[in-house]
């Protein structure tokens, strides 16, 4: 897979998260194809994007794993060290649905302070 098609991959996943209200910083590996999102500025963890599998996988609480398969893409989704072959559209229901439990068992205004904790650490 080339930097094009996960840059695309990229693009149309932060637009989906976006639309739920999930703000995420994207930054470039160096030294692969590999793109990670500061899912909240990290209040809701890692994604990363990428055309290989890491050793490093346990990292990161989501893992979007992408191969061709005869001009068609395969995506292997992890989350929560779960795997499974699946969609972009359970990825974003699920770390939706993380955000929702989180926020729920911490309340909204500490959800924010994360938030802005993140940013200001990191960006």
């Amino acid at each position: 897979m080339s930097w094009q098609q996960v840059n695309q991959l990229t693009n149309a996943v932060v637009k989906r998260l976006k639309k739920v209200g999930i703000v995420c910083p994207i930054r470039r590996s160096k030294t692969s194809v590999s793109v990670y999102l500061d899912l909240d500025y990290g209040a809701l963890g890692k994604l990363r994007i990428s055309d290989h599998v890491s050793p490093d996988s346990s990292d990161y609480q989501y893992n979007l794993v992408t191969r061709s398969r005869s001009d068609a893409l395969a995506i292997d989704l992890s989350v929560s060290g779960l795997s499974y072959a699946d969609d972009v559209d359970r990825l974003i229901r699920s770390i939706k649905q993380d955000r929702e439990t989180v926020v729920r068992d911490i309340g909204e205004q500490e959800y924010q302070r994360l938030i802005t904790l993140g940013d200001e650490d990191n960006y």
